[in-house]
């Protein structure tokens, strides 16, 4: 027996009990749900509504859960059950919000929740940031468009 024929007697192994299940199915429609879509039943009185309402605003526990990977959120806009079309101006807003404002949100959001789990990596981005304030375009751009367009929008929105 040669070692191609040993590799692969290894990988076809059986697991026992039958074949190994995937611990989460992202690809299946059925968890692409939200809690106010969720079910056939429509609320039919303003209470129903507004209890249901409640449970989609209500924030998951943050600390406990994980959230959703960016495909995960692609999924959902496509095909999940916010809307009970798959093509149509909600879904397409649906497809827009994610594009424009949802992952581009994530990024950021991410990027300084990564930034911010060491203190190591912290430091080098504080210090990184502050030597490259001392670089001539750089202080153009802190003071013709960030603290102009900073001020205009605490202005505008306090």
């Amino acid at each position: 027996m040669d070692v191609t024929q040993r590799e692969a007697a290894l990988c076809n192994a059986d697991f026992p009990g039958g074949a190994a299940e995937r611990e989460i199915d992202s690809t299946g429609a059925e968890s692409l749900h939200s809690a106010i879509t969720d079910g056939d039943d429509r609320p039919t009185t303003t209470g129903e509504w507004l209890a249901r309402f409640g449970d989609y605003c209500t924030p998951p526990a943050l600390l406990t859960e994980r959230r959703p990977a960016v495909e995960q959120m692609r999924l959902y806009a496509r095909r999940g059950r916010y809307t009970e079309q798959l093509h149509g101006p909600a879904r397409r807003l649906g497809l827009i919000w994610l594009g424009a404002v949802a992952v581009p949100a994530l990024v950021v959001a991410r990027f300084a929740e990564w930034v911010l789990e060491r203190p190591a990596r912290c430091a080098v981005a504080v210090l990184t940031v502050k030597a490259l304030s001392f670089l001539p375009p750089v202080v153009w751009l802190v003071d013709h468009v960030i603290s102009p367009g900073a001020d205009a929008a605490l202005w505008l929105f306090l």
